[in-house]
């Protein structure tokens, strides 16, 4: 498995994840990844899915301290933000992005983007 983030604004590294994942690898990931993401990005929406390890208590602490967006607190406040950013997106945006993706491969390519490990 991997994470990465895409913005408007920029890309992450692919961040492998280790077979077995626990709070501290978990928090490594947030704080050398996510967060540094998520300050340059103006409206970063962090998501995760309900895994015990995003909702153990050093993780959580850790969310606290760096100010990471929070997820929501109930079913409906999810699906409320799913919905309203759905809105968002128009069909001009997807064509943008797909047509984008060859020009963003070969950028890759030339600048010899990697994969780092943590």
């Amino acid at each position: 498995m991997v994470w990465g983030c895409v913005s408007g604004l920029n890309l992450s590294h692919l961040v492998p994840s280790p077979p077995r994942m626990n709070d501290e690898k978990y928090g490594n990931i947030i704080s050398d990844v996510i967060y540094p993401m998520v300050m340059i990005a103006e409206e970063a929406i962090f998501q995760e899915e309900n895994a015990p390890i995003h909702k153990s208590k050093p993780v959580k602490e850790l969310k606290d301290d760096l100010g990471i967006n929070r997820d929501p607190q109930t079913e409906a406040d999810l699906e409320e933000a799913v919905f309203s950013a759905w809105n968002t997106i128009t069909f001009e945006k997807i064509l943008h992005f797909i047509d984008s993706v060859p020009e963003r491969i070969n950028e890759g390519i030339e600048k010899k983007w990697t994969c780092n490990s943590t």
